[in-house]
């Protein structure tokens, strides 16, 4: 589950008296196990952890202003601009970068979707793999012509002439797949990787 999510339900639950060094420990401690395999959304959680409590204002002009001089950005470029160069520094081995519960199908022109499983959705520096209930399904970057964000929730793979279409639960972010693929490809190939595929 995403942190937003986690931020939900802790709003909502009532807890009485509690040792908040304690529980905050414990907290951390459970992140940072759900967190192990996505080193991504690990470096998001401790830029958060270590910068939380900012007070930030959205002015008029379009920039952001802070009383804590930590507190780096002043644009949404800016930030938008600091998650490209995270995705660009990250070290390619065979780690799991993003994972996420999918449904795949197979949209058809002019027919009822067929519908491959639903699965999990792991994205390597060289490959998106959905495992589902039946059968793994590996597309290496080599055979992928093209990664599309479809909609509000959905990512197209295109490969060897097949459209293979992923979406999921409400809180999955498939732009960040769309993002990585580019990156991590240009990357692979010594391109210039600013170019994202949007």
């Amino acid at each position: 589950h995403s942190i937003s999510t986690f931020a939900k339900r802790m709003k909502t639950t009532k807890i009485e008296s509690v040792d908040s060094e304690k529980a905050r420990k414990e907290a951390e401690k459970k992140v940072k196990k759900a967190l192990k395999l996505k080193p991504i959304e690990k470096a998001k959680f401790n830029f958060v952890l270590k910068h939380a409590r900012f007070t930030v204002k959205n002015r008029e002009n379009l920039r952001f202003e802070s009383g804590n001089k930590e507190f780096k950005f002043n644009t949404v470029n800016d930030w938008y601009n600091y998650q490209i160069n995270m995705l660009k520094d990250l070290e390619v081995n065979d780690d799991i970068i993003f994972t996420d519960n999918v449904t795949l199908v197979n949209p058809r022109l002019f027919k009822k979707k067929l519908i491959l499983g639903d699965g999990v959705l792991k994205l390597y520096s060289d490959k998106f793999v959905v495992e589902t209930k039946d059968k793994v399904y590996s597309f290496t970057f080599d055979e992928i012509e093209a990664v599309t964000y479809v909609g509000k929730k959905k990512i197209n793979l295109y490969v060897n002439n097949v459209t293979y279409q992923m979406f999921g639960e409400i809180n999955v972010n498939f732009l960040k797949y769309v993002n990585s693929y580019y990156i991590l490809k240009n990357k692979k190939e010594g391109k210039d990787y600013d170019f994202i595929g949007i």
